[in-house]
């Protein structure tokens, strides 16, 4: 007996191509040209749902109460700054007045112009560094 085998073709899949995925959302968006136009933030309230306007003041009110909190602990962290003595101030102004007059080969200056440019140098060192002078007690 003698087997007849047939050949059948098969079609080879057509190519996926990724689908964006189509987001739901439960707001309505109007067209710009059918948006009313409101003049005042009364007219927004009023044409606002209650219960929207209540969830934004409750949350107005939660963000200055924490304000309110922060602000007086920022104020105090900031007092509390890290500190230099004036002994490691006036050292640095001493270096920064020597490195000058060194600058120049010891001439045709005034130490006490370099002693005030040092000093204000350091100054601005100690601003960008975060660091305050120490109050002398």
């Amino acid at each position: 007996m003698t087997r007849k085998t047939t050949a059948t073709k098969t079609k080879a899949a057509p190519a996926k191509t990724p689908r964006a995925r189509k987001t739901t959302s439960t707001k309505t968006k109007l067209p710009a040209s059918e948006v009313p136009a409101m003049e005042t933030v009364a007219e927004v309230v009023a044409l606002t749902p209650p219960a929207v306007v209540e969830t934004i003041a409750v949350e107005t009110v939660a963000v200055e109460s924490v304000a309110v909190e922060t602000v007086p602990a920022v104020e105090e962290v900031a007092a509390r700054a890290p500190e230099i003595t004036r002994e490691a101030f006036e050292l640095r102004v001493r270096r920064a007045a020597w490195r000058r007059a060194n600058a120049r080969g010891f001439r045709n200056g005034s130490p006490f112009e370099d002693w005030i440019q040092a000093e204000a140098e350091v100054r601005a060192q100690l601003d960008a560094e975060g660091l305050r002078l120490a109050d002398p007690r």
